[in-house]
C-alpha cells in the first residue's frame, strides 16, 4: 500500500511538460519502418529501479510488446535508466535537458545484446507548431550517437525529434550509418489519449 501511494505521489509531483508520464497515456505513431502498422507507446505504472522511481514506456505493435524503456524524469531532464527493470544501465543516458547540450557514455541494447554508446545532444525551444489540430509549444532535440566501439561492429545514429508541450514526442527522424549503408525512417504521431479518471 505504501509503495502504491509513493508511486501515485511521484507521478503527480514529478512531471516534465514535454514528456508527460501519467500512467495510461497512449501515443500512437505511424513509422515508415513498419508500413501499414501503428505503433502504440503506453506509459505504465512507475517501478523502483535502484531505489528510485522509473517510468516504463512500452512499445506495442499488433497487441505484442516489442520493448519497454524505463525513464527517469525531472522537470528539466529525461533520461533512460534501463531496458529491463532487473538490469538497469550502469549510468542513466540523457535524452534531453531542456535548453542544454548533453554528453554521455554508457550502454544500450541492440538486437538483444548490450553495446557501448556515446551520445552528444542538444535541445532548444522551437516556438509553436500545430499538433493534432492545436498550436502548441515544441522542444527540438537532436541526438548523435556512436553505438559500438567501431564501425565494424557498430553504427552511427542521428535522431531529430520534436516534443510537444503536454503531449510528448510527436515526430522523430532517425538516420543510421552502418558500414557505409545509410538508412532512415520517420515516426509521426497519429493520436494521443489518456486514461480516463477512475479507470
Amino acid at each position: 500500500m505504501i509503495a502504491v501511494l509513493a508511486a501515485a505521489f511521484f507521478v503527480q509531483s514529478v512531471q516534465n511538460e514535454f514528456f508527460p508520464t501519467t500512467p495510461g497515456i497512449v501515443r500512437r505513431y505511424e513509422d515508415t519502418a513498419f508500413p501499414k502498422a501503428v505503433l502504440a507507446m503506453r506509459v505504465d505504472d512507475p517501478v523502483l529501479i535502484n531505489g528510485a522511481m522509473a517510468i516504463p514506456v512500452a512499445t506495442i505493435k499488433d497487441d505484442y510488446r516489442l520493448a519497454t524503456v524505463f525513464y527517469r524524469v525531472t522537470a528539466d531532464e529525461v533520461a533512460i535508466v534501463g531496458y529491463d527493470s532487473a538490469k538497469p544501465l550502469p549510468e542513466p543516458r540523457i535524452v534531453f535537458h531542456i535548453g542544454k547540450d548533453v554528453h554521455s557514455k554508457g550502454e544500450t541494447t541492440f538486437m538483444a545484446r548490450p553495446m557501448s554508446i556515446i551520445v552528444d545532444g542538444e535541445s532548444h525551444l522551437g516556438g509553436k507548431r500545430k499538433v493534432l489540430g492545436k498550436d502548441v509549444d515544441v522542444l527540438l532535440v537532436t541526438l548523435n550517437a556512436q553505438v559500438g566501439k567501431s564501425m565494424e561492429d557498430g553504427f552511427l545514429s542521428k535522431q531529430e525529434m520534436v516534443f510537444a508541450k503536454g503531449i510528448g514526442l510527436v515526430e522523430m527522424k532517425e538516420t543510421v550509418n552502418a558500414v557505409g549503408s545509410i538508412q532512415s525512417h520517420t515516426q509521426k504521431l497519429k493520436s494521443y489519449s489518456a486514461r480516463e479518471s477512475g479507470s
